[in-house]
């Protein structure tokens, strides 16, 4: 069985899709009414370091939370990790009622 290659591209738009299952923002900013960035809290987005890759979300309170046991890791790890976040979410919303 081949494996194929994960991309940062196709993390962001695991993340993106993770994003619309929890009804999070999609973007991690937006343009304030005064023209400045500002980050969107809840939004769910691929953090790079260091040729790692992890799942993040940007705290209400400001700047963001890491979702893996290691930090950055593994395009693949990173991967892995998205689907059972997004498996684990939807069993959430199927025993609540919310369906798939």
């Amino acid at each position: 069985m081949s494996r194929e290659r994960i991309t940062a591209a196709r993390l962001e738009a695991l993340a993106r899709t993770l994003n619309r299952v929890l009804g999070t923002p999609e973007d991690q900013f937006s343009t304030g009414l005064d023209n400045h960035l500002q980050e969107n809290p809840g939004n769910f987005h691929i953090s790079m370091q260091n040729d790692g890759y992890e799942l993040q979300q940007v705290c209400e309170t400001g700047g963001t939370t890491g979702y893996s046991q290691h930090g950055h890791g593994t395009a693949r790890q990173c991967y892995e990790y998205i689907h059972a976040f997004m498996d684990g979410a939807m069993a959430v919303k199927r025993a609540a009622g919310g369906g798939a």
